[in-house]
């Protein structure tokens, strides 16, 4: 099965499961709630859904009957929802802060119509989460997430220390390597993303508290903080050609990156795909990678590192 037809499946699958969830009655009492149109929850919700299903496409394989999982950056949390009606134990955690705060009124609801004993989500930031408290996790991911971290090394220092001896971390996130901003849809200056603040001041203006939260996370960045805990990276290979494929078969995905959309067209039509498919991981975007303990490493535990230093490239406030 390809990787479209498998994220066709996944997006059939969480549709068919929150129908009851985006009924006019629900959407409306959600329109009060957020004080925004009823057209505008419902489009907000259908792409929050779209990247579940990549997420739930991302994830599936590394999925083991009745494991302990963890989501950071819920947000509107249908996958982890979806995966505690699945049998598994699930933990969603979200700081919910900045252009994300109006999210978890949207989490209690989703919670409160699709109840489970298996689910736990909390309004939490990464760095207070604790072993002590949560226990250990086979499986722990994000999903366009670990951009708007603070200090993203530090997360992953924090997360690694939740993951049980054979546990694994996947993520996905803009690798900005590539100098391309994919939530506002700008071609950012090499090597100096945070410049376009200034190049695209009024565009940038409408949407400034999502730009602040950008850290613009590297390729680089992630295999500097694995070696720093001792843990075994593995970046998946083709990224960008799967994100192109999608956009051919994704309509939801095709309209929040039409720019994308024109170009990916433009080089299917010259005959570029074959070498977009042979790219290396450093230079894809998005990057998706997972984390895992080194076997029989010396100082190699998890739950003994120390979060690495931040970099330049991490945000502060």
């Amino acid at each position: 099965m390809t990787y479209v037809q498998r994220l066709t499946q996944h997006r059939e699958q969480l549709q068919t499961f929150f129908a009851g969830f985006l009924t006019s009655e629900n959407l409306s009492q959600l329109s009060q709630i957020l004080a925004l149109s009823v057209t505008e929850v419902e489009d907000g919700l259908q792409v929050y859904l779209n990247e579940s299903a990549a997420a739930l496409n991302m994830i599936a394989p590394y999925l083991s009957p009745g494991g302990r999982v963890l989501e950071l950056g819920g947000g509107i949390p249908f996958l982890s929802v979806f995966l505690a009606h699945q049998g598994y134990q699930v933990v969603s955690v979200d700081s919910y802060e900045g252009p994300f705060a109006a999210f978890w009124q949207v989490a209690e609801q989703l919670r409160g119509m699709f109840p489970h004993q298996n689910i736990c989500l909390l309004h939490r930031d990464v760095q207070s989460l604790q072993r002590s408290n949560l226990g250990e996790f086979s499986l722990i991911f994000s999903f366009n997430v670990l951009e708007h971290i603070t200090n993203p090394e530090a997360a992953l220092a924090t997360l690694s220390d939740l993951m049980t001896e054979d546990g694994r971390m996947i993520h996905s996130c803009p690798n900005y390597r590539i100098p391309y901003e994919p939530h506002f849809g700008l071609f950012l200056p090499p090597g100096w993303p945070q410049l376009g603040r200034y190049l695209y001041a009024s565009k940038i203006s409408k949407r400034r508290d999502l730009w602040e939260s950008l850290n613009f996370i590297h390729y680089r960045q992630v295999i500097r903080a694995a070696k720093h805990l001792h843990l075994h990276h593995q970046f998946e290979r083709g990224t960008l050609a799967a994100h192109i494929d999608r956009l051919f078969n994704d309509p939801i995905f095709q309209q929040r990156h039409r720019l994308i959309h024109f170009m990916a067209y433009v080089v299917r039509r010259m005959g570029g795909m074959a070498l977009i498919r042979k790219l290396p991981p450093p230079w894809n975007t998005p990057m998706t990678f997972g984390l895992s303990q080194k076997p029989g490493t010396p100082g190699a535990t998890p739950h003994k590192s120390e979060p690495p230093p931040p970099t330049a490239s991490s945000r502060t406030r």
